[in-house]
């Protein structure tokens, strides 16, 4: 698990930095845009699944070959 939400933002206060800098406050925050806007989270999904699949490129894919 991880610490409840009003703990990180009471550690961010203290700190003076945003509570966007843990990642578990940016989950809560896509997890709670996400329920209270269930029609984009198709479009949401396939955006995600974009990025996973470009930053996956193998070498082996590239277009132009490699030199030395």
């Amino acid at each position: 698990g991880h610490p409840p939400i009003t703990t990180i933002e009471l550690i961010s206060d203290g700190l003076d930095i945003p509570p966007e800098y843990f990642l578990e406050y940016r989950i809560y925050k896509i997890e709670k845009i996400l329920k209270k806007n269930p029609h984009i989270i198709d479009k949401t999904l396939n955006y995600v699944d974009s990025l996973l699949i470009k930053n996956n490129l193998k070498v082996a894919e590239r277009k132009k070959p490699f030199t030395k």
